[in-house]
């Protein structure tokens, strides 16, 4: 899966607007199987796999993000792992599906190699 024109596009236009400590986190569309082998079928079942995933892309930020940590270690359009179900899911018009999530800096745990 390839998302890379979508997370240009979601960078170049973030839908929300994080303050403070605050990221703005793309979260994309699981695959139609599961790590563990199991095959998605339905939209109810990618729903719930996709607000649990522990991954996602770092669109947005606020403006005093990593200040407290020093030297940022993640930033805008990294793709970074973070716990499952961290953050607040950010209900975006047409993308209402579990697609953001908006976190505090130190949610993010590691930066997920390219």
């Amino acid at each position: 899966m390839d998302d890379s024109g979508l997370i240009e596009a979601l960078i170049s236009k973030p839908p929300v607007i994080p303050v403070g400590y605050m990221l703005l986190v793309y979260v994309p569309d699981p695959e139609e199987v599961s790590a563990g082998g199991i095959i998605l079928q339905t939209e109810s079942q990618r729903g719930l796999e996709k607000k649990g995933s522990a991954h996602g892309f770092i669109i947005a930020q606020g403006s005093e993000a990593w200040h407290e940590l020093g030297e940022p270690w993640a930033g805008i359009g990294d793709h970074v792992i973070f716990e499952r179900y961290a953050g607040i899911t950010v209900p975006v018009e047409g993308l209402d599906d579990g697609g953001f999530r908006l976190m505090n800096d130190k949610e993010v745990r590691a930066i997920w190699p390219n």
